[in-house]
């Protein structure tokens, strides 16, 4: 607290650097501190600490825009709901179809004729 206290007060008088032989105090009082079983001081652990989470928040980022890209280019085979053309139209635009084919959709109820549109409204929660 102090250093963080003396480097406010002195940054433009130190030209915005931290003093080389306020550093090495700080080292030194950190080696105090004691040295771990693998001859490492607390500072060294730190650093390797704060470099795994560095590299775990990497990973999550990456992962994060590959399912991005993934699911983008997947995207592009999903029908627009609004869109769907009606089978009796798309059969009056053809030219050689059986008369029976053109009655066919008349058969079919009008919940059939428009399922994705059902499912839609379903599970939507604007519409609900």
């Amino acid at each position: 607290m102090r250093d963080i206290r003396f480097f406010q007060e002195n940054k433009e008088s130190l030209n915005n650097m931290y003093p080389y032989d306020r550093a090495e105090k700080f080292v030194r009082d950190i080696r105090r501190l004691g040295v771990l079983q693998d001859n490492q001081t607390y500072l060294d652990k730190f650093r390797i600490l704060i470099t795994e989470i560095g590299n775990a928040m990497g990973y999550i980022r990456m992962i994060r825009s590959g399912g991005l890209l993934y699911t983008s280019n997947a995207i592009r085979f999903v029908p627009n709901l609004q869109q769907i053309a009606r089978f009796s139209d798309f059969l009056q635009e053809r030219e050689g179809i059986a008369n029976d084919t053109l009655a066919a959709p008349r058969y079919f109820s009008s919940h059939s004729l428009s399922p994705p549109l059902t499912f839609t409204h379903t599970f939507d929660p604007a519409e609900r």
